[in-house]
């Protein structure tokens, strides 16, 4: 029997009709002061928010303005370090992620491993959002292949992979990836390689955030590593019969589409970044993760421990479990076994 919801659906207590905005003149700036590609593709359900409840576009300020190309809820955007005062001065301006880059009063420089990456914009501003809002959008222009890669898209009947590195805790080695691509290959399912090399990002705590390099790997497959645009990456992802990532910004893009998502576990709690879809976290998505479950990125003790202080924990280069590996992580046999009861 369905029981009805402990709240009633009642009718708004303004007129629809009118043009919401009137009192506002200004137009709107979400100023994202992130440099991370998933951070701020996480931003997409704020900021369709925040047009729905201006009744017009929105102006992204952000580091990554590629993401908004032709996304419909946004009006243009500016690059952060073109950001000045007198944009601030002339649009009414609302700033997330604002301790990104900065340290606090301890000297740590903090991140946010412990809080919902999505709800990290709206929390900022004001608002949240339910589980039904909380969906990624990504909407991309038209794309083009030669015709070998096209054909070997078209056929549908690959699992896509994503090879690059990231933090530490959150970097999968390269023989782990060596070794799954062999095993799905003796299973008869090819592989298509994505990622591309980024910079690392200001602060603290460098990485290296490149694709490892698999010129020489003889595989059944294709490799589009440091070859393709974002577009691209997105059409290969959708056309995909499954998606193995770690908490990258390749998770997130997954995330846009309808495609099921290996995510392999590392030191962030799954809850603060596996993508909603439909409303869930569950939908066409297997978490796979290792030994250890403590997740200490996002683990407020592990902050006091390692600081003093009660602060989101990095992904440092390092585990703070004290443990020589990083057992949070999946190993490449339970991903394949995972792999392979998801696609047959």
């Amino acid at each position: 029997m369905n029981e009805a919801p402990f709240y009633e659906e009642t009718k708004p207590l303004f007129n629809t009709n009118k043009q919401r905005g009137q009192n506002n003149a200004k137009d709107v700036v979400i100023k994202i002061n992130s440099f991370s590609f998933g951070d701020t593709l996480s931003a997409t359900p704020t900021i369709r928010k925040l047009a729905h409840s201006y009744a017009k576009k929105i102006i992204v300020c952000t580091y990554k303005p590629f993401l908004f190309d032709h996304n419909p809820n946004v009006l243009f955007t500016i690059h952060v370090d073109d950001f000045t005062q007198e944009h601030h001065d002339q649009y009414e301006v609302y700033e997330t992620f604002n301790s990104i880059g900065k340290e606090d009063k301890a000297g740590i420089e903090k991140k946010y491993a412990a809080y919902d990456i999505r709800k990290i914009h709206c929390t900022e501003i004001g608002f949240d959002l339910r589980p039904e809002e909380l969906h990624c959008d990504y909407y991309p222009g038209p794309v083009e292949f030669d015709h070998s890669d096209q054909s070997f898209i078209n056929n549908n009947d690959y699992v896509v992979m994503h090879i690059g590195q990231n933090w530490p805790s959150r970097t999968w080695p390269r023989d782990q990836y060596v070794s799954l691509i062999d095993g799905l290959n003796r299973e008869g399912i090819k592989v298509a390689l994505v990622g591309f090399d980024q910079k690392p990002e200001p602060g603290k705590y460098q990485h290296d955030k490149t694709c490892y390099n698999f010129e020489e790997l003889e595989f059944d497959g294709v490799s589009f590593l440091n070859r393709t645009s974002l577009d691209q990456d997105y059409y290969i992802t959708k056309n995909s019969i499954a998606c193995v990532t770690m908490d990258t910004g390749q998770l997130h893009l997954a995330g846009c589409t309808d495609t099921h998502i290996i995510y392999m576990g590392a030191s962030v709690h799954p809850i603060w970044r596996a993508p909603y879809r439909n409303g869930s976290q569950s939908y066409k998505l297997t978490f796979i993760g290792g030994t250890c479950r403590s997740f200490c990125a996002s683990d407020p003790q592990y902050s006091v421990i390692e600081h003093g202080t009660i602060n989101s924990v990095p992904p440092l280069p390092f585990c703070l479990e004290g443990r020589p590996n990083y057992d949070c992580q999946p190993v490449w046999q339970d991903v394949l076994s995972t792999t392979l009861k998801v696609i047959k």
